[in-house]
C-alpha cells in the first residue's frame, strides 16, 4: 500500500515522463548523439509512453492495498530511474536535459 503522498508524486512523475518521451518522438533533431542511437533512443521513447498510463494504474490500485500492484508499480518506477539516468549522462545536452535530470539519482 502506498499512501496519498506517493500517489500525487507518481501523478507528476507519470506526467513528466510522457512529456520527455512525446518529446523525445516528436520534436526534430531533439536528439544529436550518433545516427546509429537515435533509433534506440525513440524506441525507448515508445516504451516509456506505454509505461507511463500503467505507473498511474498501478499506484491507483497499490494506493488501494493490492501488493501485486504494488510490486509492479516498483517495477516501473525502477524503469523510469533506470531509463532517465542513462538519458542524463548518456545523451548529448538537447532541449529536455532538465527533465532527464529531475529523475536521476541524486548523490
Amino acid at each position: 500500500m502506498i499512501g496519498k503522498r506517493y500517489l500525487i508524486l507518481t501523478v507528476f512523475i507519470a506526467v513528466l515522463t510522457a512529456l520527455a518521451a512525446a518529446g523525445g518522438l516528436f520534436i526534430p533533431d531533439l536528439y544529436r548523439d550518433e545516427i546509429t542511437l537515435i533509433p534506440m533512443q525513440r524506441g525507448q521513447d515508445v516504451v516509456t509512453l506505454i509505461v507511463a498510463p500503467f505507473l498511474l494504474i498501478t499506484a491507483i490500485y497499490a494506493y488501494r492495498g493490492s501488493k501485486r500492484s504494488l510490486l509492479i508499480y516498483i517495477g516501473l518506477l525502477a524503469y523510469i530511474l533506470y531509463s532517465y539516468t542513462g538519458a542524463a549522462f548518456a545523451y548529448s545536452f538537447n532541449k529536455l536535459v532538465l527533465v532527464y535530470i529531475v529523475f536521476s539519482p541524486k548523490v
